[in-house]
């Protein structure tokens, strides 16, 4: 039989016995297998547009977007999909018609995976754990238990007259009144014949050196110089925030607290970015959060030599009977015997401010139902301690915030800027403000704490 006969033969058969063109089929499962699936969506910086699949999937997704993506190493064939017999609609003849069966490749095509239940019941479940800082402030505020927040300021009726002697000398910080050591004066001259930045230390912002250095040391010009050149290294290469915290947040702690060197002393820094608040303090419902910097007592180095001892036997009586053996409302074991004092929220340049004070809010609301605890139990009392500490940073900015008590409510006292590491006369700022917090935390909180709360 002829080529030409043959092919007639062919097509009168496929016409005759209404059977698909075999490359219907062939075309269908070859798109089908090569054509890449719809990858999930992504929250990164670099997500691009995707065109939404509700239009053309003939499969159910669920509406949440799953957490953890899905596994690219998974086969095609692995994925679930309808029956072929349900994706095909055929004409009264038994035939897909061209346009039905391009429908059906298009569809088979955009198909994603289906979800299995237990990750789809995972999603909602991290999706409902999670709200807007603002919405978890709002349910904070209706707590009876909760926090509320009030601006730090000194024309506010309801600041407190404790908070307020320091909120002034913040203020005059901020504005560089005395924040330098006159000692430091012809270093910085001759610093500014090179760098036009110490070029705007003005006269007023010297203090003599026997009133600036004891809550103190100056930081070098060598010193500033390097933390202005870290931010900036920060800013332009756009740091994470555990960049900006190993670049900028800790070298300048440590150079405010310790000076050049670590040194015993009663007031310490320490990382702690891990730190969890114990459940025990918690209000219910809240959930536990973590501040990335504290400063601290060193009970050690307590200037009463006499009374090293019983504070030590103190504590470790305490740390006997206390939830996860701490003397602290977190469980953060480097800190163990060492009673927490101020806390340090950091975000990087543009982070969530209110995140963060939601994050320093509970940690302090938290630090207020320990002690208020500790008290309780030794026949203290709450009233030698007007106020909490807290230092929230955003990049460059550092700004002072407090807590107050009202029965058992957190009353948070949002904001102060102090300094910035954007000019040396800022990072100078910083530095004043630091230690004299810190010396707050020496002069003030630790006679309270050892009187109300160990009974020495």
């Amino acid at each position: 039989m002829r080529g030409e006969e043959i092919d007639a033969w062919l097509s009168q058969l496929d016409s005759n016995c209404g059977i698909p063109g075999r490359d219907t089929a062939t075309t269908d499962t070859t798109d089908a297998r090569q054509q890449p699936l719809s990858p999930p969506s992504s929250d990164g910086p670099c997500r691009g547009k995707r065109r939404s699949m509700s239009e053309d999937v003939l499969l159910p997704t669920p509406k949440r977007k799953k957490v953890g993506g899905y596994n690219d190493d998974r086969d095609v064939e692995e994925t679930p999909r309808a029956h072929g017999s349900r994706l095909e609609r055929r004409d009264d003849d038994g035939a897909a018609s061209p346009s039905k069966r391009q429908g059906q490749r298009r569809r088979i095509q955009t198909a994603s995976p289906i979800p299995s239940l237990s990750s789809r019941s995972e999603s909602q479940s991290q999706a409902s754990g999670r709200s807007s800082p603002s919405k978890r402030i709002a349910a904070l505020e209706l707590n009876p238990d909760g926090i509320e927040t009030r601006v730090l300021s000194l024309t506010n009726p309801l600041l407190p007259d404790t908070l307020a002697e320091i909120l002034s000398e913040l203020e005059d910080c901020s504005n560089g009144f005395g924040v330098v050591s006159r000692r430091c004066k012809n270093d910085i001259t001759e610093h500014a014949r090179t760098d036009r930045s110490f070029s705007l230390v003005r006269d007023v912002m010297y203090a003599d050196p026997t009133t600036r250095d004891a809550i103190g040391p100056t930081p070098t010009t060598a010193d500033v110089a390097w933390i202005l050149e870290e931010a900036r290294e920060c800013q332009d290469t756009m740091q994470s925030e555990s960049g900006w915290n190993m670049g900028v947040h800790f070298p300048l702690l440590h150079k405010a607290i310790y000076g050049q060197r670590r040194q015993k002393q009663l007031i310490g820094v320490a990382a702690s970015t891990t730190a969890r608040v114990i459940k025990e303090y918690l209000s219910n419902e809240t959930p536990s959060k973590m501040v990335d910097f504290s400063l601290y007592i060193s009970p050690g180095a307590d200037p009463s030599p006499t009374e090293t001892k019983i504070i030590s036997d103190a504590i470790n009586s305490l740390r006997q009977v206390l939830p996860c053996g701490v003397i602290n409302h977190t469980d953060f074991f480097p800190l163990r015997n060492r009673p927490v004092v101020v806390s340090i929220e950091t975000k990087k340049r543009g982070g969530a401010q209110q995140e963060a004070e939601v994050q320093i809010g509970t940690w302090h609301a938290a630090q207020w139902r320990f002690l208020s605890h500790l008290v309780t139990d030794a026949g203290g009392s709450l009233d030698g301690l007007p106020f909490l500490p807290g230092i929230v940073v955003q990049g460059h900015e550092w700004s002072f915030v407090a807590t107050t008590r009202e029965g058992s409510r957190t009353i948070l006292w949002l904001e102060k800027n102090f300094g910035s590491t954007t000019s040396a006369m800022g990072v100078y700022k910083i530095v004043w403000g630091l230690q004299r917090i810190a010396r707050w935390a020496e002069c003030d909180y630790w006679p309270w704490f050892k009187k109300n709360v160990l009974g020495v």
